[in-house]
């Protein structure tokens, strides 16, 4: 992943922003974080799925490769 893939949570950037409770900023941050973990976790989940589909494919293809060339099936 390049830093161009990275996204960054928009954060206020006004003067008085020392001042004041930083509570809800704070909180609205962890909520969007939490969000985009979660959307990577969904992520990995969906690409180790469709890992796992085409390894099985992959072993299917080959057994009947083999059992064709063997002669074991015909053709």
């Amino acid at each position: 992943m390049s830093r161009a893939d990275i996204q960054y949570m928009p954060l206020t950037t006004d003067p008085s922003r020392r001042i004041r409770d930083l509570t809800q900023e704070l909180l609205q941050a962890n909520i969007w974080l939490a969000g985009s973990l979660d959307e990577e976790r969904r992520g990995r989940r969906e690409s180790e799925h469709c890992g796992l589909a085409l390894a099985v494919m992959l072993a299917v293809t080959v057994t009947l490769l083999v059992l064709t060339w063997t002669g074991y099936i015909s053709i």
